[in-house]
């Protein structure tokens, strides 16, 4: 259908057999709703089966709306999900370790507003700059301990 659904797989496509129920249950209700004609009229009752209203004239929308709902619900079913382009990067990384002293120190304000402000943007900046790199983080004061490995 012009390339439009390519990039579209379901996970459950054995849902969509379902489908098949809604042109069933068509049929069924209109052989259930058919008009059934008098064998005999009445001339006065004519002018009073004329004046319906907007809702009796626009009440066969609602199994329209009916089955298209129920189509939506088994499409969402089956889970239709997007083909993503894979695309294979060959590199490679290092491992690095990053320490990191939380003590008072640090809490002295020689930087601009102080030292600990200052090495937490320079690691995340340090960070943000390595995509390859296996990244850890060990942080002290006193004692150590591993933050992220």
């Amino acid at each position: 259908m012009f390339g439009l659904f390519d990039n579209i797989r379901f996970v459950n496509p054995e849902l969509l057999f379902l489908l098949l129920l809604i042109p069933m249950a068509a049929v069924w209700y209109f052989l259930r709703h058919q008009k059934r004609y008098p064998l005999l009229r009445m001339p006065s009752l004519t002018p009073v089966q004329e004046t319906t209203s907007w809702r009796a004239r626009l009440q066969f929308l609602l199994p329209l709306f009916r089955a298209l709902a129920f189509a939506a619900m088994i499409i969402a079913l089956a889970r239709p999900q997007e083909i993503l382009k894979k695309e294979n990067i060959k590199a490679e990384g290092i491992d690095i370790f990053m320490v990191m002293d939380l003590s008072n120190s640090m809490l002295a304000r020689d930087f601009n507003p102080n030292r600990l402000e200052v090495s937490k943007k320079v690691a995340l900046d340090f960070v943000s700059k390595r995509p390859y790199d296996r990244l850890g983080l060990a942080a002290f004061s006193g004692e150590a301990f591993t933050q992220c490995p």
